[in-house]
This record gives C-alpha cells, sequence and structure tokens, in this order.
C-alpha cells in the first residue's frame, strides 16, 4: 500500500487535531503536523509525525517540504479573530505565510492544497442571505481583509495549474472547543445570556464534518467545476432554540424569556464598539443579534458532504 503523506499546518489548534484525527483513521496516511504548539500527549506515535516550528521561518518550511515526499497540503495555521493583532500581523501570518506555502507545494509538485478560509470574507453578518460562494467580498475586519488577500493569492497559483481549493468555514463546534459555542454554553448555563427580541438565525458547523470534508477533497473529490466552497451544517438553527436545548439539558426547562432584550439596545451596543475599534466585542455583539446563514447546496452536490444537524449534534459534539 502507497503511503500518502499529508502536511497539516496549525495542527495543534481546534480544527487542526479533528482534522489530524481524521486522517489517522485512513490506514495508507501518514500525517506530518506542524504546530507552534509542542506535541499534546496521548497522540498515536505511528503515522503522525509532528514538527514544532513557526510557518513563517523559510528554512523551517523548506527543510519540512524536502524531509518528505508531501503529496497534499491542509493549511489551517492562522492569526485568527477580531482584535487577535495589528494590521502588519495578520498580514505577515495569513498572507505571506500562505504564499510561501503555495509556492513551496507548487515547487515540489504538492497533488492538492486546500486552503481553510472562513466565511467571514462576506463580512461578520452577509449582506445576502442565505450567503453563497460567489456572495461579495466585505472586509469588516483585519482578519477578514487577510483572508481575502489569501483567497486571492490561492486563486492565482490556481490558475498557474495548482490543484487547490478554498475553503470557508462558518463558526466550529466540537470536542476541545474554547470559542463561541463554549462561551454559549457557559453564558446559558449561569444564565446570563441577553437574547436578543428578534428571532436571529445563526449556521454552525461540525468540526468533525469539516475534517471529514476535506479528506473527501484529497481522497474522493476528483471535480473541477468549482474550488472554493462554504461549509457549514445542514441548516441554520435558531438562537433561542439552542439556548432552549442547552438550558433543558441542564435544567429540563427553558432558557427564560425574561432574558431578552430590544434589538436597538445591541445596535447602540455595536456602534459603541465600532467607535472604539473593538472588533472583538463589536464582532460579538453582531453574531448575537443579526442573523447570518449560508447556502451549501453546491458542496453538497460536489463533494458528496453529509451535513450535520445542529439540534441533534451540538451538544453531543460538545460532550456536556
Amino acid at each position: 500500500m502507497e503511503t500518502h503523506h499529508v502536511l497539516v499546518t496549525g495542527a495543534g489548534g481546534f480544527i487542526g487535531s479533528h482534522l489530524v484525527q481524521a486522517f489517522l483513521r485512513q490506514a495508507d496516511c501518514t500525517v506530518l503536523a506542524l504546530s507552534r504548539k509542542a506535541r499534546p500527549p496521548g497522540l498515536p506515535q505511528a503515522r503522525l509525525l509532528w514538527k514544532q516550528g513557526d510557518v513563517l521561518n523559510p528554512a523551517f518550511l523548506e527543510e519540512t517540504f524536502s524531509s518528505l515526499p508531501i503529496r497534499s497540503v491542509i493549511h489551517l495555521a492562522a492569526l485568527r479573530g477580531a482584535g487577535s493583532g495589528d494590521a502588519r500581523a495578520y498580514h505577515a501570518v495569513n498572507v505571506e505565510g500562505t504564499e510561501r506555502l503555495l509556492d513551496l507545494s507548487w515547487k515540489h509538485a504538492v497533488n492538492t492544497f486546500v486552503f481553510c478560509s472562513s466565511v467571514g470574507v462576506h463580512g461578520s453578518i452577509p449582506a445576502e442571505l442565505p450567503a453563497t460562494w460567489k456572495s461579495p467580498f466585505h472586509a469588516d475586519s483585519l482578519y477578514h481583509q487577510s483572508k481575502i488577500s489569501a483567497e486571492k493569492i490561492v486563486e492565482r497559483y490556481i490558475r498557474r495549474g495548482l490543484n487547490a481549493y478554498i475553503v470557508r468555514p462558518t463558526i466550529t463546534y466540537g470536542a476541545g472547543d474554547t470559542g463561541f459555542p463554549k462561551t454559549l454554553i457557559d453564558v446559558v448555563r449561569k444564565r446570563r445570556l441577553l437574547l436578543p427580541s428578534d428571532d436571529i438565525l445563526i449556521h454552525l458547523l461540525s468540526a468533525g464534518k469539516l475534517a471529514e470534508l476535506i479528506r473527501t477533497m484529497l481522497f474522493k473529490t476528483r471535480q473541477k467545476e468549482l474550488r472554493t466552497f462554504i461549509v457549514a451544517d445542514a441548516e441554520p438553527i435558531s438562537l433561542k432554540r439552542l439556548a432552549d436545548l442547552i438550558h433543558q439539558h441542564y435544567y429540563g426547562v427553558d432558557y427564560p424569556a425574561l432574558f431578552s432584550i430590544p434589538n436597538v439596545v445591541f445596535n447602540g451596543l455595536e456602534i459603541a464598539f465600532r467607535m472604539m475599534r473593538n472588533e472583538k466585542w463589536r464582532t460579538r455583539i453582531l453574531l448575537l443579534s443579526k442573523s447570518w446563514y449560508y447556502d451549501i447546496q453546491d458542496t453538497i452536490r460536489l463533494c458528496s458532504y453529509r451535513p450535520a444537524e445542529t439540534a441533534q449534534s451540538f451538544l453531543k459534539e460538545m460532550r456536556v
């Protein structure tokens, strides 16, 4: 059996850890995991090579690509989220780092390159709903601008002949999550979530399903019709319904209706944080007060994608 060497950047992160486990379930895969973090305890030794280093280090990357016949590259490493750095930092990590990996993948004749972007390239809240992969870009944060710039570089390499794909996942959930989903569970459990008076629809994504999709792109997808895919669960879910499911899990009843406030209050908070240039809190307010959901039909049709149902999988995969 021929060994398929897969390079995964950002392997120590939340999505990266799910992806590494997905590849290790495939007997003909050897994973070369790149991370700034040390190798976590408990990972299998067989077919997993862990390299600690920085994707911004040219010598480190050159040595990595020369060490094994890498057939596929999954680029997850990024400076993530709003408010995580200044413009220079976002550009260095998310744009220059991506270009360096693309260049090495081209030079070393990699079979498939998958770039993990974000639905945020359409803005924290898309201008049109449901947003599709063809929806206009909207750089409403430094993070989103860096992902847009990186996507354009990937597209340039695709035109040169590199077999590359762009995936735009929405907010992911699953075991090990420390972001929006975990925070939502915590505030609902403590009855500290203030819900908007309007019914808000949000669109989440099982991290396990994202890992499955990327693995499919490497080993089963042969289509060239489309190169960019939005990835999310089967349908959006009402924020109120998700809060009810979480509250029912802990207390057996729906989330108290008294914990809701008019949308005008959220609008005022969003304006205030925007004026203070606080991208992190502005984004949080938007995600809780405006609907955001996406059309994934092309992903289902062309990639044999089988999305999760959020209501059935969220609590199970979060392991609460």
